[in-house]
């Protein structure tokens, strides 16, 4: 049975090979190698929630959200989102800061076409990264690697841009905001991996009691160095087994293999970079790739300004696009 703990394993032997790269780019502080993890999912095209310290009737978010507590209470309140009247109007979008999106594992940045889509509907303007070693481009990356892609990305703008993450994107944007927390408005994880200092994704995943990750062959790790697969019969039943069956060919569309290395490595965060960024964290109610239970743990462990709750499975990105979008335009940015 593969479990997170026999990716932990294999860091003592394959993985070290990646690993070693991990260290070695990690002297500036950013990351250096642990044990292994992974993440993937599902989602369903539901209802949104949003989720604010005072909850009041007119912070619904559509027809279709209703309104959670959050826990710790936010002192950050929610934009109506019921259209004003035609002398209210204002088209706002020309100063609302640019969306940079960060996809997880076993993905590329095709993940967010319909989110992508969704925001330029609205009129905001949208970049998606793809990070490197997918597509058979090689498993020998780095954590390090990861940030500093996302950061040319971020570097084409001259304002701070609203960076989110999904799944392991969420250590990715952690990472990102460290390094350069002037250029980041606010920090937005899509059912993903909020890290402390010192975490890895697989220190998190192995408290994860839900996941279905630990089943037998629903993680196959291969080749040095060292690569992670879900396999791709199987791949829609865990990332979205709450899916229409219009949206299965969609969530496996984007599903590509995974290099290990990065799934190991700790981040280095401190208070006076990453913690002087806002953040906000949209959770899913029915994932079993990331688990509720996880996803409100690691909010009680890093305190964000706002939760919001998608009723889907890990794969929102397709089956809730127009209410992500819909959040996104709600934010009360930096």
């Amino acid at each position: 049975m593969r479990t997170h703990r026999l990716i932990a394993t294999l860091a003592c032997s394959a993985l070290l090979v990646a690993c070693g790269s991990d260290a070695d780019s990690a002297d500036d502080t950013d990351l250096s190698p642990a044990t292994a993890g992974a993440e993937p999912d599902e989602a369903s095209a539901p209802a949104a929630t949003a989720a604010t310290t005072e909850p009041a009737e007119s912070t619904t978010t559509t027809t279709s959200t209703t309104v959670a507590e959050t826990s710790p209470p936010s002192e950050t309140t929610i934009a109506d989102t019921t259209a004003p009247a035609e002398t209210d109007v204002v088209d706002d979008t020309a100063d609302a800061p640019p969306i940079v999106l960060v996809h997880g594992a076993w993905q590329d940045g095709s993940s967010w076409s319909r989110v992508q889509e969704a925001l330029e509907a609205d009129g905001r303007t949208v970049s998606v990264v793809s990070l490197p070693g997918r597509n058979g481009d090689g498993g020998a990356q780095t954590l390090t690697g990861y940030r500093d892609t996302v950061i040319s990305e971020v570097e084409t703008y001259d304002d701070p841009v609203i960076l989110m993450g999904h799944s392991f994107g969420g250590m990715t944007i952690s990472n990102v905001a460290e390094a350069v927390p002037d250029q980041v408005d606010t920090l937005v994880y899509l059912a993903a991996y909020l890290p402390t200092d010192g975490d890895s994704l697989a220190a998190l995943a192995e408290q994860d009691q839900t996941s279905v990750l630990s089943a037998e062959g629903n993680l196959v790790i291969s080749g040095d160095p060292p690569v992670a697969s879900v396999p791709r019969e199987s791949f829609a039943g865990i990332f979205c087994p709450d899916c229409d069956p219009a949206d299965v060919d969609a969530v496996t569309a984007s599903a590509v293999d995974e290099p290990a290395g990065p799934l190991l490595a700790p981040i280095s965060l401190t208070e006076e970079s990453f913690g002087a960024v806002p953040r906000v964290y949209i959770s899913t109610a029915q994932d079993i790739v990331v688990g509720p239970d996880l996803q409100a743990l690691m909010i009680e462990r890093t305190p964000v300004d706002e939760v919001f709750t998608l009723d889907t499975g890990h794969a929102p990105y397709v089956t809730a696009a127009d209410e992500i979008a819909d959040i996104l335009e709600r934010l009360e940015v930096g």
